[in-house]
């Protein structure tokens, strides 16, 4: 068996699969609503794509039905229980589901399930835009070599420009 790409040999296929002039990023998205799935389509770039899905288990079944092998998915609509599911089946060994509004006592089979199939979580807590509550986001993972070796944030170097820091130079 061929072991995963460290943190580092990943990020480094991506920069050269960019200057290649490919796409290695591509998202994927799943809506339930007709007329945000149409908004959100219109303002896509082309490595990005929201498919409409109104019936549940099709709704569900779409990351099975793209093809899976994915790098993150990101667990924020409908039929969260069950996308969580579907997600451990689908992401990639080194990969991530990110589960959103975990704090909601309804998303606490998909949670359970999550933990009990071995995926690692760490939960982000904090203010919602907007309103005057708190919310949670949880990241689950099962590989645990991109918690070590990653370099500083100082130091690492982004498509979307400097950061804050190394602008002031600081």
């Amino acid at each position: 068996m061929i072991p995963p790409p460290t943190f580092a040999e990943a990020r480094n296929r991506r920069e050269k699969a960019r200057a290649a002039g490919l796409h290695p990023d591509y998202w994927y998205a799943v809506e339930h609503d007709a007329a945000w799935s149409k908004l959100v389509a219109a303002q896509l770039p082309a490595n990005a794509q929201v498919k409409l899905q109104t019936e549940p288990d099709r709704y569900v079944g779409a990351l099975e039905a793209a093809g899976g092998g994915y790098d993150v998915v990101v667990v924020d609509g409908e039929h969260r229980n069950a996308c969580a599911q579907a997600a451990a089946k689908h992401v990639k060994p080194d990969g991530a589901i990110i589960f959103d509004n975990s704090d909601r006592q309804i998303y606490a089979d998909g949670l359970r399930y999550l933990s009990d199939a071995g995926w690692l979580r760490v939960d982000f807590l904090g203010l919602c835009p907007s309103y005057a509550y708190k919310s949670c986001t949880s990241v689950f993972f099962r590989d645990t070599r991109w918690l070590t070796g990653a370099p500083l944030p100082a130091e690492q170097t982004s498509s979307t420009g400097l950061s804050l820091g190394q602008a002031m130079r600081q």
